[in-house]
């Protein structure tokens, strides 16, 4: 048996001891993915386990270069050879941080998240080399500085702070990111020249430490520091993966980050490189299906395209001296609007012109859509390009500011490639949740918005009252076709009644005679009587000019969500959940009428609302190959109204009380859908990303 000195078995010791250290840390750190948990948590169990870990590879490092350590140890204090003040500092720093992180109310937590994380990154570097520490502590502080005036910038621009979303696309695509910021192009090269540098400086730095501390001249001393310190560092990684993990628990509960000015104060409040950790956190719990690789999927053919096109649509069916001009196209979003009937039980029916056919109906029904009690932008979006704004997760919610800048083509892009004008009307002040900018970026040449046409009166306008504004901007006499995409507003909750009784209420919910939910239903009945001579006045206005020129018309009105007066949503106050029939909350309508002729041939059930533009497009269209996202029809010809199979989108984003992801599953069930629709499904992502409607990186 092999006989080792004493020596010899100390430093033999301490290479296991330091082994032991590394993998009980290297555990610790993954010990959810072992487990097979989606998504790793770090906490209390796997903090104890890497705090254990460090110190043992401490405790080994230097009992590899210790003789007689104890000794040693006693009789020279200073044999440990890595400065007692860079530890005491670098401890001073982490420690009470991660205590402070703990301990602090919310509100604090968040007003001290910057300062805290440049703690830990401070720390880090008191532990390296000292020229090396300086190097990277001053890159640190750089790219702090630079991604804080870019999320500056891109705030004034798009409303939205930067993201990790916005950092990978400038990475793998920089001219995406610099063209959506409007930046010139020489700034890109010199960022990246500048990017360069650093990176370099760095890496040329860390391997002349590397090679001073560990090259062929090291003794055992050297390797004990270099164990030291990579003790230290991991301790403190494992104290900020603490910290980070307490922060996303509480920024979890953060309230109004549905809107961009939630999203916009969070940023500023906790700092630019922790929100930019936080939405890589949020990005990679919901990554949209459009980032993810489709390996061998791809796309439907043309013809098989052009089938499902025929199928739903018969370019045949022309009546009698139809006339040949395009048709002029009215697209109203009827804010907060759905059907009553198919939502409630009641006591009486609901009777409306916007739930019924009428002469001209070309098709009309239930509208799935994918928000619930507000997120009207997210609706727009998938209206206007076709695309569920599911398929890009976290990003997709914030559609105006996070998509808008990187859309290429749209409904209103391909009909103005026809000869189309494309205009724009808004209720409210253009500068809202990006409203200007995100749909110059969509395709619409002239936008207006409350401002333009002289209203002191924003958010308060009725719906008759937007209208007569839109017949006075398009004029009397247009000179061309014209798609219009007009937003009726007056339905936003809340819904407050000024009537006394419930006997005053002509129709109320059938299970109970309480005043305050039958009060909210009437109003929004009252308020539904507007939207429905808002747009009998359009419908007015395009037979109107169909008499005077010939030009044919397209009226499409839909409801972008149900209200949060009636869904348990935001800003809610009564439960409508037991009066609710099994229709779901993500149900609304849609109506489209025209004098094109009898064209459509659609459609059975639930219509997505990303099908809208499709249908639209159709009616003006000379053939199969000229309707715009065809595949839209191919695909719901095999998956039906949700494609994606997942829940409403603002899950994805909020994340506080307002919305209880739970509480909604028997009314908005995943859809379990079936393999031919699964394959599909892959099939036209990697149609969707070859059509290029939305680009800001390299095809997957």
């Amino acid at each position: 048996m092999l006989k080792l000195k004493p020596p010899a078995a100390v430093r033999l010791y301490g290479i296991l001891i330091s082994a032991a250290g590394l993998a009980l840390m290297a555990v610790s750190y993954t010990w959810d993915v072992i487990k097979g948990d989606r998504i790793p948590h770090f906490g209390a169990s796997q903090l104890a386990g890497c705090l254990v870990g460090a110190a043992m590879l401490a405790a080994g490092g230097w009992l590899f270069t210790a003789e007689r350590p104890f000794e040693r140890l006693l009789r020279r204090p200073r044999a440990i050879r890595l400065g007692v003040w860079r530890w005491a500092a670098a401890l001073a720093l982490a420690v009470p941080a991660t205590a402070l992180a703990m301990l602090l109310p919310r509100a604090k937590l968040f007003a001290t998240a910057n300062w805290l994380f440049w703690a830990y990154v401070l720390a880090v570097c008191l532990l390296l080399p000292g020229r090396l520490g300086r190097t990277v502590f001053l890159a640190s502080a750089s790219l702090g500085v630079f991604l804080t005036a870019i999320s500056i910038v891109k705030v004034s621009l798009t409303g939205l702070p930067l993201t990790m979303l916005d950092v990978k696309i400038a990475v793998t695509d920089p001219a995406g990111l610099w063209d959506a910021l409007h930046f010139p192009a020489w700034t890109r090269y010199a960022a990246f020249v500048a990017a360069a540098v650093v990176a370099l400086r760095i890496i040329s730095t860390a391997l002349t430490a590397t090679l001073r501390i560990l090259g062929p001249g090291s003794t055992r001393h050297d390797w004990s520091r270099a164990a030291q310190r990579t003790g230290g560092i991991a301790l403190i990684c494992a104290l900020a993966v603490l910290y980070f993990s307490h922060l996303f628990s509480e920024l979890n509960a953060y309230r109004n980050t549905w809107d961009l000015e939630g999203v916009r104060a969070m940023a500023a409040e906790i700092g630019m490189l922790p929100y930019l950790a936080y939405s890589k956190r949020i990005e990679d719990v919901e990554t949209g299906d459009f980032f993810r690789s489709s390996a061998g999927a791809q796309p439907p053919s043309s013809a098989q395209i052009r089938e499902s096109v025929l199928h739903f649509v018969d370019f045949g069916a022309t009546s009698a001296g139809l006339s040949t001009l395009l048709p002029n196209i009215v697209i109203v979003l009827a804010e907060s609007t759905f059907d009553p009937n198919a939502a409630f039980r009641l006591t009486g029916t609901v009777e409306s012109r916007l739930f019924s056919a009428g002469a001209n109906t070309a098709a009309v029904g239930a509208l799935r859509v994918n928000v619930i009690g507000g997120g009207t932008w997210v609706t727009e979006f998938e209206t206007i390009t076709g695309l569920d704004s599911r398929l890009f997760g976290y990003a997709g919610f914030y559609a105006h500011a996070s998509l808008a800048p990187y859309v290429s083509r749209s409904l209103a892009t391909h009909l103005k490639s026809k000869g189309y004008r494309t205009t724009a009307l808004f209720p409210h002040d253009g500068d809202f949740y990006n409203y200007r900018r995100a749909y110059a970026a969509y395709g619409f040449d002239e936008i207006s918005d409350s401002r333009d046409r002289g209203r002191s009166d924003a958010w308060r306008a009725t719906d008759v009252q937007v209208i007569e504004d839109f017949e006075r901007v398009m004029g009397a006499n247009p000179k061309s076709p014209f798609l219009s995409y007009v937003l009726l507003i007056e339905n936003h909750g809340p819904h407050e009644c000024d009537v006394t009784s419930v006997d005053d209420m002509p129709v109320r919910l059938a299970d109970t005679r309480e005043f305050a939910p039958n009060c909210a239903l009437h109003e929004y009945l009252r308020r539904l009587r507007s939207t429905e001579a808002a747009v009998s006045s359009v419908l007015d206005y395009l037979r109107k000019l169909e008499r005077n020129d010939g030009r044919p018309y397209v009226l499409l009105v839909f409801g972008d969500h149900q209200p949060y007066t009636f869904t348990g949503t935001h800003a809610a106050r009564y439960d409508f959940d037991p009066f609710r029939t099994a229709a779901g909350k993500t149900r609304t309508f849609f109506h489209l009428s025209t004098s094109v002729g009898n064209r459509l041939k659609c459609c059975a059930g639930d219509v997505p609302a990303t099908l809208l533009p499709t249908l639209v497009s159709a009616l003006a269209a000379q053939d199969p190959d000229d309707v715009y996202l065809g595949m839209n029809l191919w695909l719901y010809e095999r998956c039906g109204s949700n494609a994606t199979g997942g829940r409403p989108s603002e899950e994805l984003a909020q994340r506080s009380a307002d919305l209880d992801a739970t509480s909604d599953s028997a009314l908005v069930p995943t859809v379990d859908r079936s393999q031919t629709c699964r394959q599909a499904y892959e099939q036209a992502l990697a149609g969707f990303r070859k059509a290029g409607i939305v680009s800001f990186r390299p095809e997957a």
